[in-house]
């Protein structure tokens, strides 16, 4: 009886745990409207449909081009496609575009291009849960893994942000869990066989590299690294140096397949180029590689479980000296698959920051492995000191265990209740009002020459329209040489000289919204100490007492 009731109360709170998850992950995901990162990737997709790559020039001549060179970084000049970063999210957003394109309301749009990165993030999610069910004995333990998993999902805020992004993000989730589930059941669970492993975990591995390079370079020493380790003799083995190799190469073949694969790509990406022109621009101590890491460090102890996860892992070590053999054998395949999480973690993190500067979308990756170690940690601890619980020091262990969580879901609750209010009340950013009063107002906007100085990529993706200057501004002097309809200033003073220059050639008259001109419609980004210092909100920004910080446009005046 008491089993059955355990077994019922672990599928109601796996319910109820997925449902939250999903409240989280997919509550009006419609809104707000693409920001400039996601319509970037969506204006690329559309240049996919119409061309087969994502071409810099469209038809009227303009370049999307997000990059703060010029045209000769990150433009291949026979093709003029851009090479500033690897194609698989153009190609993956294609379909989300050309499903978009069917609907004429600006939400239902924004929610279909959404919708396959979100469901691609949580595919990801899904085949890290199953492949730590595996780890796992009986019916009981795995169910309340599972409800476990989903809740600390649901905690992890800046991990549904991301994967809501029409950006890689949630591909890189999804191929670094599936390159994970790979090794783990090929090296550790033993259900699949060696060519099924070799090849696919070197597709997986190729795609990645065409998603996120340095998570590619990443992903691939962690578990070459874990390779080693495992192919290390133990205690009891006494292995000859040619049986060492014989158990090491197989499971780096598939690294070795996937990197010599990737050669031509480095060049077709100009890979090497691109990333020297960085550190001319972004050569700034902030940018320095230290400072980096720890933002990185800093963002997964204060944004998600690394704390918590830190102190299981020592808990485990110490359950480990006490234990008997019999705990030690039952937790084996279970401890083998926590240090292979833990040899990702650690290399993924030391090599993302290597990135120009930062920001929690590199290492967001991250964010599964760390939940997923926690858990699988969890597990452990408590399986190994069954026989000692009695013992004060195994006590305190669990005691410690359980107070570094709950002090981790204590600082994270604003964030997370955060989110719930927003699936509740969706939020609008300046975009939103500006975007729906120029197609209630104008006709064919596909005919408008917009100028503004940010989120020209959303402009152009909802619009139509033909957008000058922008963010990125690769040719300033053919936009200077516009004359448009529509002059849209957003704050900072990036390229504001030149939107009064376009102004003051013609006569325009103001029209303002009950909203206020926020930098970004808004962005995934937690932690204030990243490169732009902007901040995902919550709510809906009210304007304040000053007009000046209302969101406003400017239309031209014809006689």
């Amino acid at each position: 009886m008491r089993h059955r009731v355990a077994i019922i109360a672990a599928i109601a709170a796996i319910v109820l745990a997925g449902a939250l998850f999903s409240r989280v992950q997919f509550g009006q995901l419609a809104h707000p409207l693409l920001w400039h990162d996601e319509a970037l990737t969506a204006v690329f997709g559309e240049r996919v449909l119409e061309y087969g790559y994502p071409k810099v020039h469209g038809p009227d001549g303009q370049a999307h081009y997000p990059m703060h060179h010029d045209l000769s970084v990150g433009t291949h000049e026979t093709w003029d496609a851009y090479i500033g970063s690897p194609w698989l999210q153009y190609y993956f957003a294609a379909a989300g575009v050309a499903w978009a394109k069917r609907s004429d309301d600006l939400y239902e749009k924004t929610r279909r291009v959404r919708l396959p990165f979100a469901l691609a993030g949580c595919a990801g999610l899904m085949i890290l849960l199953l492949t730590g069910l595996s780890a796992l004995h009986g019916i009981k333990q795995r169910l309340l893994f599972a409800a476990l998993y989903l809740g600390a999902l649901s905690y992890s805020v800046l991990l549904v942000l991301h994967l809501r992004e029409v950006r890689y993000y949630a591909l890189t989730v999804l191929l670094v869990a599936c390159a994970v589930s790979i090794t783990a059941y090929r090296d550790i669970f033993r259900n699949i066989g060696g060519a099924i492993y070799t090849v696919a975990l070197a597709v997986v591995c190729l795609l990645l590299f065409n998603s996120f390079y340095l998570a590619f370079v990443g992903l691939g020493l962690g578990l070459a690294i874990n390779a080693l380790l495992e192919s290390l003799p133990d205690d009891t083995t006494a292995r000859a140096d040619a049986d060492f190799i014989g158990v090491l190469l197989p499971k780096l073949g598939p690294l070795i397949l996937a990197a010599l694969a990737a050669i031509p790509l480095l060049y077709f990406y100009e890979v090497f180029d691109v990333a020297a022109a960085f550190p001319d621009r972004y050569a700034t101590p902030k940018n320095a590689y230290g400072y980096k890491l720890l933002g990185l460090i800093k963002g997964l102890l204060r944004y998600e479980f690394l704390a918590a996860a830190l102190v299981f892992r020592a808990g485990v070590q110490f359950c480990l000296r006490t234990a008997s053999s019999q705990a030690k054998q039952a937790t084996a395949q279970r401890r083998q698959f926590a240090q292979l999480l833990a040899c990702i973690i650690v290399c993924y993190a030391a090599v993302v920051a290597f990135a120009p500067f930062y920001y929690e979308r590199y290492s967001i990756a991250l964010s599964p492995l760390i939940t997923l170690l926690l858990l699988i940690d969890g597990f452990t601890i408590w399986d190994l000191q069954k026989e000692h619980r009695r013992e004060f020091a195994h006590k305190l262990v669990v005691v410690i265990c359980g107070l570094t969580l709950l002090a981790t879901l204590f600082i994270r609750f604003p964030e997370f209740s955060g989110r719930l209010a927003e699936t509740s009340s969706p939020i609008e950013g300046p975009l939103d009002q500006v975007v729906a009063y120029i197609t209630a107002n104008y006709e064919h906007p596909e005919d408008l020459v917009i100028a503004t100085n940010y989120e020209d990529p959303s402009l152009r993706f909802y619009l139509g329209s033909q957008v000058v200057i922008g963010w990125f501004n690769p040719d300033v002097e053919r936009d200077l040489a516009a004359d448009p309809d529509i002059i849209i200033p957003r704050p900072g003073n990036r390229h504001l000289d030149e939107l009064k220059l376009l102004a003051s050639k013609g006569s325009y008259a103001q029209k303002t919204f009950p909203l206020m001109n926020t930098h970004a419609n808004n962005v995934p980004s937690l932690a204030p100490w990243n490169h732009s210092r902007w901040v995902h909100r919550f709510a809906t920004p009210k304007v304040g007492a000053d007009d000046t910080e209302r969101t406003f446009i400017l239309e031209r005046t014809r006689p």
